[in-house]
């Protein structure tokens, strides 16, 4: 699930699986500060939100 605001936006990713998984994404995941340039890993059971970087205009 995403959202977007007028300048930003940012991406909820919840897993509800028991194995990790990857999801494409660049920007920072805002709960450990991580830059992420190609994708994000949510661990099991685990959760990320990233503050997405701005479209190239």
């Amino acid at each position: 699930m995403g959202t977007r605001g007028a300048t930003a936006s940012w991406l909820f990713l919840l897993n509800h699986t028991d194995r990790a998984h990857r999801v494409p994404a660049a920007g920072v995941e805002l709960l450990t500060g991580a830059l992420v340039d190609t994708a994000v890993e949510v661990p099991a059971g685990g959760v990320a939100v990233v503050r997405e970087a701005p479209a190239a205009r």
